[in-house]
């Protein structure tokens, strides 16, 4: 299989079918038959060009009259193919970088294949003299081009963060992300799985936070990968680990989970609840419910029950009838742009505000669901004050009759100590730069 070629068909439904990379890509794998060395090329195109995407087209831009923003989808997704492996890649030779991309304008963009080898040998020649923006000039404008974000979204971090606390996130988020498995303890031991996982070549670790966050290395191909067929493992990040396990739900309770999809804390919970008890897994789309269900047959649970249900509406046949509810609210993604690089694109300033709105009215919902005593857990994957503490701290202003749990305080029975990623408030912070896990956000209260 040609690699330039999956890579175009992965990205055309990445950047303008808005698929995810990883389930596009994984789409790809699935279906071709790569050797080894083609699937390394594939994987470091597909997500070096969406991490690269819009300094990609500051360097097109330098060599082309017609501008990127101006171009065809063929035409400027096969120069940006290009372009990564001609600025990126040191090991591609130039001349293959060009006579592929012949290959694939004869394909999708005939008319343009003149013009796209005309940009590609001219950037090959001249590529030093691209201007790049310098920081101490534009600070913005170079965290824009040198990062590829979109310029509000750097002016959005600039208005909450300092220039070196944004431009270290921004760092950290182009990272290759670690592969966290969560060992299944209802089926397997851990030290099973870690059995597994060695005779299989592979490097595990486990992690020093958490018993059941397993650190995987040279994991290729997790489609034919049996511990995960048999479910003994759950694909996890650490961070996302931390919401079921401050949620600390208990055998025997009943428990909601409101935005459950792709149901990996909800499975969590369901396995520190030793499969007893009951879970409703609520989502508005029926595809990811069925996920969840996929999921749970696959790990040996029987006590989630999914429901299609929107979040934004009250139930109000469950008022005052859940032990614990978690609300992992839908959000911006700023924490995981590391695995998801899309997120930077599909971010709009006027999303934002309309993701606080139902932030808001699912969090003041959920609230009405919790008994006396019981427990309400916020969390989201973003880095975005407004989208954390500025929901969390207008919940409490509005009712008094929940008060924050300090997570810190917690911490001794939870997971291990001295984790450093504690606010004033007691609440979860995860950055990716300062904790080298996805960015995430939890605040627990509980119902007097």
């Amino acid at each position: 299989m040609n690699p330039r070629k999956g890579a175009y068909r992965v990205l055309s439904k990445v950047l303008y079918e808005e698929t995810y990379s990883n389930i596009a890509l994984n789409e790809e794998i699935q279906k071709g038959d790569y050797k080894d060395k083609d699937l390394n090329l594939l994987t470091e195109i597909v997500y070096g060009t969406i991490e690269k995407l819009l300094t990609l087209n500051f360097g097109i831009d330098h060599f082309s009259k017609v501008k990127t923003k101006k171009m065809d989808e063929a035409t400027r997704l096969i120069l940006q193919i290009g372009a990564y492996q001609i600025l990126f890649l040191d090991r591609v030779p130039d001349f293959a970088i060009a006579n592929e991309a012949g290959k694939l304008a004869r394909v999708y963009a005939k008319r343009s294949k003149g013009f796209i080898n005309g940009i590609l040998r001219n950037m090959i020649r001249r590529k030093e003299e691209i201007s790049w923006p310098k920081k101490e000039a534009n600070l913005p404008l170079y965290l824009s081009v040198n990062y590829s974000y979109p310029m509000w979204l750097v002016e959005e971090l600039l208005k909450y963060y300092s220039a070196e606390f944004t431009e270290g996130f921004m760092k950290a988020s182009a990272e290759n992300p670690p592969m966290y498995f969560r060992v299944n303890t209802l089926k397997v031991s851990r030290e099973k799985v870690l059995e597994a996982f060695k005779k299989q070549g592979l490097e595990a670790e486990i992690s020093a936070l958490l018993p059941e966050a397993i650190k995987v290395q040279g994991l290729k191909n997790i489609s034919d990968f049996q511990p995960l067929k048999e479910g003994w493992v759950h694909i996890q990040d650490i961070s996302s680990m931390f919401a079921a396990k401050f949620l600390d739900p208990r055998p025997g309770e009943y428990v909601m989970d409101l935005c459950s999809a792709p149901g990996g804390k909800t499975t969590h919970i369901a396995q520190l609840m030793e499969n007893k008890g009951e879970i409703i897994a609520r989502d508005i789309f029926p595809h990811k419910l069925r996920l969840i269900e996929e999921h749970s047959h696959r790990l040996g649970i029987n006590i989630i029950k999914t429901r299609q249900f929107s979040g934004e509406n009250l139930d109000k046949e469950s008022i005052g009838k859940a032990d614990r509810v978690l609300v992992d609210a839908p959000c911006s993604g700023l924490g995981v742009i590391r695995r998801k690089p899309e997120i930077k694109y599909r971010v709009r300033k006027e999303g934002l505000e309309a993701l606080q709105k139902l932030q808001r009215t699912i969090l003041e919902n959920a609230a009405k669901y919790v008994k006396s005593g019981g427990v309400l857990l916020y969390s989201t994957c973003t880095i975005h004050p407004l989208e954390n503490q500025g929901i969390t701290e207008a919940f409490l202003k509005n009712h008094g009759d929940f008060v924050p749990v300090d997570l810190k305080e917690e911490t001794e029975s939870r997971v291990n100590s001295n984790l450093g990623f504690f606010n004033e408030s007691g609440a979860v912070v995860i950055f990716p730069q300062e904790h080298q896990m996805d960015g995430f956000y939890i605040r627990k209260f509980q119902k007097q």
